[in-house]
């Protein structure tokens, strides 16, 4: 239904240049709405690295000498994920200038600073190490073939 609503929208549009744009996005749409499955296991894979990362400034927060709720950081860094959209270099800046925001009155900003840099250079070893182990991983697969 959804579909066909937006395709009639779309054929009342006069300008001829972008419906094809449109199409595919809506070809796109009803791709992800068969695989329901897929979403799924996206959106909890998604869940789950929320928590381990809240889980991590947790653990770092504790090691800085301050308490944060658990429930506090996972309202709050699901907004900070959302801020990083923000047009940048990956994110670099926006994320811990967001942290350091929304976590300075709660901790001081020096300590938010101190958490937003440790937090990042976690999460670029972590990506860093996984992915190493991935293109090993896959370069001893093509090798073999």
């Amino acid at each position: 239904r959804l579909y066909s609503g937006f395709s009639k929208l779309i054929m009342a549009i006069p300008f001829q240049r972008i419906i094809p744009y449109f199409v595919k996005i809506l070809n796109t749409m009803d791709q992800y709405g068969q695989h329901k499955q897929i979403l799924f296991k996206a959106l909890l894979v998604s869940f789950l690295t929320q928590l381990v990362f809240a889980f991590i400034i947790h653990i770092l927060s504790r090691g800085l000498g301050i308490t944060l709720p658990v429930f506090h950081l996972l309202v709050v860094l699901p907004l900070i994920h959302i801020v990083t959209l923000i047009p940048s270099i990956n994110g670099l800046g926006i994320r811990e200038g967001t942290l350091v925001y929304l976590l300075g009155q709660t901790m001081g900003a020096e300590k938010a600073l101190a958490l937003a840099l440790l937090s990042t250079a976690i999460l670029i070893f972590w990506s860093l190490f996984v992915g190493g182990i991935l293109y090993i991983v896959f370069l001893l697969k093509a090798r073999e073939k």
